[in-house]
């Protein structure tokens, strides 16, 4: 076992350095200022540490409430979660684009509804309904009011953009069904919230 030693040390003290001589181990100070500065410190990390801990359990209660959540979610309370996704990511790839179908500036006063060209379906079993080529970024005026993809303008302006072959495959799709499942509606959820967090980092760090 080493044997402690008196001699000249640093002081430990935030920001002071000055040598002192120590005679006992347990003083590591070079003066009652920095004797209170060590203590202040000390104090410091304690409020500190203790705050970390309180933020990790709320959020590790934030995390259980969200399981217990999905375990209580239905079926249709899932699938307008992740419609609420797919909406978050067409608003983000649509950013600062005028409405789709009558061409009003995205200047900020207006709100912007992810429009589908055709809806989710009855029991929105449309396996159109997340298809990103079926939606587009449009005003609340012309998705409500309009009636959505019944827009005169909301069918021609799709086929100039991805040509009519594609627009029938949604026309066809939409009149299809699908039998949603809860993992596949989850994996799908998190592509569109990791894109549309992508999307939202480029948008916010470009000049």
């Amino acid at each position: 076992m080493i044997q402690w030693k008196p001699g000249r040390r640093p002081c430990k003290a935030p920001g002071c350095r000055e040598r002192y001589w120590q005679e006992n181990p347990h003083i590591k100070w070079c003066s009652e200022a920095c004797c209170d500065a060590i203590g202040k410190a000390a104090l410091a990390k304690v409020r500190a540490n203790r705050e970390k801990a309180q933020r990790a359990k709320v959020k590790q209660d934030r995390a259980e409430t969200r399981e217990r959540k999905k375990k209580l979610e239905t079926l249709g309370q899932l699938k307008n979660r992740i419609q609420g996704y797919c909406n978050a990511y067409i608003r983000e790839r649509d950013w600062g684009k005028p409405c789709f179908t009558c061409d009003r500036p995205h200047d900020g006063t207006h709100k912007r509804d992810a429009g589908h060209f055709k809806p989710v379906g009855a029991g929105g079993a449309s396996p159109a309904r997340y298809w990103p080529c079926n939606l587009k970024m449009t005003c609340t005026q012309c998705n409500t009011k309009r009636g959505g993809g019944n827009h005169p303008n909301y069918r021609p302006r799709l086929v100039a953009e991805y040509g009519e072959d594609l627009v029938q495959a949604i026309e066809r799709l939409h009149n299809s069904t699908v039998k949603w499942h809860r993992e596949s509606l989850e994996q799908l959820g998190a592509w569109f919230r990791s894109e549309a967090t992508r999307l939202r980092k480029i948008r916010e760090t470009s000049p």
